[in-house]
């Protein structure tokens, strides 16, 4: 399909790269909706490696989760299950 065919990345906003702007869109809104919701926080734990210890209080996986992905090197969130 895409054979001998230049393909040209572009940035749009919420760090999304894509090649058109309805590409973008999708993945904007797909991404939004697959987000983990505040209901579903109490299945989860975070492990940070770079401290050594295992994190189970609401508050602070929500305020983890919400870091920058570059700040997220050594912070894994695992399901409970």
């Amino acid at each position: 399909m895409y054979f001998k065919k230049e393909k040209y990345w572009q940035n749009f906003p919420h760090d999304i790269i894509a090649e058109n702007p309805e590409d973008a869109a999708f993945l904007y809104t797909f991404l939004k909706n697959a987000q983990i919701s505040q209901m579903d926080l109490d299945t989860f734990e975070i492990l940070d490696i770079q401290k050594y210890r295992l994190i189970k209080k609401r508050h602070k996986i929500a305020a983890m989760l919400k870091f920058h992905p570059s700040e997220m090197s050594f912070i894994f969130p695992v399901n409970k299950n």
